[in-house]
């Protein structure tokens, strides 16, 4: 029960802090944020341990049950763990979208730049894609057509040209 408090506070904490319209928490602080509220969530409800994060523990567990086999498995614990964390995450999502999130205010100016510039890095990622798409098939033609006299490179711009071979 300890474990699914505790994830469900950080799991609000993350919420809050990906929540565009959130005026209290800009991008720049929104991993400060995240930190201390851990620490609180370490500092305050923790009296011994917490998994707190299934990747961390779950993926090394796994890779122990692949070389020695189910006895480096550790019981029930590893799967109270790992599984509780999942449905708490999700349950502090859907509480924070359903009761503490207000349809009605407005987006941040912080937020709007934070979601042009990933737009415009989503463009510009898709433009160095295309890039190379387009140079790895102007080289493929390239290829195709040496010797058959059907495609020239044209000196000015080194743009593909394609003729009709009569």
């Amino acid at each position: 029960m300890n474990e699914f408090f505790a994830d469900f506070f950080l799991g609000l904490i993350i919420w809050g802090v990906l929540d565009p319209s959130n005026i209290f928490v800009t991008a720049p602080s929104g991993t400060v944020v995240v930190a201390f509220g851990y620490a609180t969530i370490i500092w305050g409800y923790v009296p011994a341990t917490i998994a707190a994060n299934p990747a961390r523990d779950l993926g090394c567990r796994l890779a122990a049950v692949a070389i020695w086999g189910t006895d480096a498995w550790g019981g029930k614990y590893p799967l109270i763990a790992a599984f509780t964390a999942i449905v708490s995450t999700i349950c502090a999502a859907t509480v924070y979208e359903l009761f503490l999130t207000d349809s009605s205010r407005v987006v941040t100016r912080a937020a709007r730049e934070v979601i042009a510039n990933a737009d415009k890095h989503k463009a510009h990622q898709a433009w160095k894609y295309n890039l190379a798409e387009n140079s790895r098939r102007e080289r493929a033609a390239s290829t195709v057509s040496r010797g058959t006299g059907v495609g020239e490179k044209n000196a000015t711009d080194g743009v593909m040209e394609h003729r009709e071979v009569a």
